[in-house]
């Protein structure tokens, strides 16, 4: 009741400090729950009442709900709506969309005239890009807009990604065609196809990516057969002679041979049912989804050029890459060479967001760069989701003859957690037996030894116990903590 007093106190600064004490949360009742209770109806209406008397109250009690995890009640958001801009400025910084209302009052002020606001409802949006329908076709109209910050904002925070891909016959497979010369980049730099993909055969259809057709986006050559992905991009407006021209509302449009399900269904998105599109499920934009969106963005002849269109068309291929897309990789291959290290570094980086077996021939090339920066986030970025082909892979052509990498590099806690990991543990093993070769530099007998301290069976103490024999005192000491470790592991 002392602290409900000081809502109508005389100071601002009081009245906020006892708003946010009153709406701080109030402990569950139930001891194992980690959440916070309403607070009492009373204090609502008392915060409610101060609110009415105090309009600088607003923002500070939003923030305070916010803060304890709370739904801002339906008083408080009608009072927001008609606040003056400044209170509404500063009471969506915090913002979360995470209900109807308050997500609705977001989607507004992203389409509100008043830049500011705009500006921070996209970077609210932009982090959860699928709240809903509406949220989605805001995005993809601002990545397609003529305001370059907007778009900026948005590609800055745009958290969207794609499907995971962790089949390990996939996996086996791309490394098997790379190792075997089929779809490896050669040393100057050519693009180097991955395995093909529903999402790249559509893109490609529309004039998104692939080798130039003189027939024009979206139209096949005379000696190509129609496909069923223009039939289906036309069901949505999408073909023709311009990948940007206006769109048809796909519910009027005419029929096609295929449907919204089959354009849907390449990436991903089908509905169930199949159905011909409607209003209901048909694309809210043009672009049909954020993800051809931003194929749109990257899709420039030079992604290395020093020049806006570049940079943005650079800044959506990394958004692409880090969501498990590989056709930006196999884009940017070709200008490789031309990127500085740092582009190259954080290139390297991405490819571990979300692996596609599409990334191995970049993943390689970057494996043999000449900046160690480039070659260590390279392979860390290879090896942080245990995936045990990459793993194999990576790490065989880190040890290769050919790499420019040194011993030193390799090691790390990370690597002894892949050893002792159970899905990584077998390759790791292979791994160190293959370092522990007769004619194997002290260095590289070093790691491999290391390597089986952690992933070593019963059948590898021989190789171990041989190594006690050698002539170099670092191999020795790492056998001797090798079997060290094997026999206090036997004991527990």
């Amino acid at each position: 009741d002392r602290i409900a007093g000081l809502l109508d106190d005389e100071d601002s600064y009081v009245r906020t400090t006892a708003v946010q004490a009153l709406l701080s949360g109030y402990d569950s009742s139930d001891f194992t729950s980690t959440k916070k209770s309403e607070p009492p109806s009373s204090i609502v209406r008392g915060v409610m009442k101060a609110v009415e008397s105090h309009p600088d109250l607003l923002g500070p009690a939003i923030r305070a709900y916010i803060q304890a995890d709370q739904v801002l009640p339906g008083d408080l958001m009608d009072q927001l709506e008609s606040a003056p801009r400044d209170v509404k400025l500063n009471a969506i910084q915090s913002m979360r969309p995470n209900n109807g209302r308050t997500l609705d009052f977001v989607e507004s002020a992203a389409e509100s005239g008043d830049d500011d606001l705009a500006t921070v409802a996209l970077r609210i949006l932009a982090q959860s890009p699928d709240d809903s329908d509406r949220t989605r076709s805001i995005l993809i109209s601002v990545l397609g807009g003529d305001s370059p910050e907007k778009r900026s904002v948005v590609l800055d925070h745009l958290n969207w990604h794609g499907p995971k891909t962790t089949s390990r016959s996939l996996w086996t497979a791309a490394v098997e065609s790379l190792q075997g010369g089929v779809g490896a980049a050669d040393s100057a730099g050519e693009r180097s196809p991955g395995p093909a993909t529903k999402q790249d055969d559509v893109l490609s259809s529309f004039g998104i990516g692939g080798t130039p057709s003189t027939a024009g986006p979206g139209q096949p050559s005379a000696d190509t057969p129609p496909s069923p992905q223009n039939a289906a991009l036309d069901a949505f407006g999408l073909g023709g002679t311009s990948p940007t021209a206006p769109i048809k509302d796909p519910t009027t449009a005419e029929p096609a041979t295929a449907t919204s399900a089959d354009v849907m269904d390449a990436f991903g998105l089908a509905p169930a049912s199949g159905s011909a599109p409607t209003r209901a499920n048909a694309p809210s934009s043009p672009a049909e989804t954020l993800e051809i969106a931003l194929y749109r963005l990257a899709d420039v002849p030079d992604l290395s050029a020093d020049t806006p269109e570049a940079a943005t068309a650079r800044a959506a291929a990394r958004l692409l890459i880090r969501g498990g897309s590989s056709l930006p990789v196999e884009r940017l291959a070709s200008h490789l060479s031309q990127m500085d290290v740092q582009d190259r570094a954080d290139l390297a980086a991405d490819l571990g967001k979300q692996p596609h077996p599409g990334f191995l021939p970049i993943w390689k090339r970057l494996l043999h760069d000449p900046s160690t920066e480039v070659r260590q986030r390279a392979l860390r970025s290879a090896l942080d989701d245990d995936y045990p082909v990459l793993v194999g892979y990576v790490l065989g052509e880190a040890f290769s003859p050919a790499s420019p990498t040194e011993i030193p590099e390799l090691y790390s806690r990370y690597l002894e957690y892949l050893c002792e990991n159970r899905d990584t543990k077998r390759t790791m093993a292979d791994i160190g037996r293959q370092l522990l070769d007769g004619d194997s530099d002290t260095p590289r007998q070093v790691l491999g030894l290391i390597i089986l301290r952690n992933a070593q069976s019963s059948s590898d103490r021989p190789l171990i116990e041989s190594k006690l024999e050698s002539p170099d005192y670092w191999v020795r000491r790492a056998a001797v903590i090798s079997l060290g470790k094997a026999s206090l592991q036997s004991l527990t």
